[in-house]
């Protein structure tokens, strides 16, 4: 895809810092001022109505979710227990985590390589290593690992917002708000641009539907 567009157009390992939705501009953290005719967006709608200037700070307070931190680990040996699955739910209060998926067996290595999801509420601190040590705990006594068993290595990711939360009188105002920002030229998109529940297959609809609809507009 990148291939297919003008380069000089996109600019990577920048941040927007500011939204000016009267003014119709974006302010970078390289210090540029971008103008716009429509701007899509889709980072997380929380953060994105935080840089916005005006409309939908008053909503922000009501988008709730929880975020996940995502323990990705490397084993210097298979696991004897779990040999096929490629991920198990883990519906139990004694344990810190409530999933775990096996890189190694949806590719067919030899060597235990696992992500292990840890949810949290939104405003919850994340101690890192106080959570990879319950998990290897908790992965010895579910028998995914036994004491024999080393880490050879291990990275994270903290994902904030995770997985949103839907209610009727929140999603009655993110409606609300959409058509106005739409009205400005602004389309919010994708799984966290939304603020839904959805598939990958959706937000290529939604992303293409956009397209569509602002080459009708263009073309008009």
């Amino acid at each position: 895809l990148y291939a297919q567009i003008d380069a000089s157009k996109v600019e990577l390992e920048t941040e927007v810092t500011e939204v000016n939705n009267s003014g119709k501009f974006v302010l970078t953290s390289k210090g540029d001022k971008i103008y716009y005719e429509n701007l899509i967006n889709t980072a997380p709608l929380n953060k994105f109505l935080a840089e916005a200037s005006d409309e939908g700070k008053a909503i922000i307070d009501d988008l709730s979710y929880n975020k996940v931190l995502v323990l990705n680990i490397g084993f210097d040996k298979a696991s004897e227990r779990y040999k096929d699955e490629h991920w198990i739910y883990f519906p139990s209060k004694d344990l810190n985590f409530y999933r775990i998926g096996f890189y190694n067996n949806i590719l067919g290595s030899d060597e235990l390589n696992v992500y292990v999801e840890v949810g949290y509420p939104k405003d919850a601190p994340v101690n890192v290593e106080e959570e990879l040590k319950k998990t290897l705990q908790g992965m010895r006594e579910t028998g995914i690992i036994d004491e024999t068993t080393n880490v050879v290595d291990y990275s994270y990711v903290i994902m904030d917002p995770a997985y949103v939360h839907i209610s009727g009188p929140t999603e009655e105002k993110i409606k609300k708000l959409f058509t106005e920002l739409e009205d400005q030229g602004i389309h919010s998109t994708g799984r966290y641009g939304k603020w839904t529940y959805c598939s990958m297959e959706d937000c290529m609809v939604w992303a293409k539907e956009i397209a569509d609809k602002l080459n009708e507009k263009s073309a008009a």
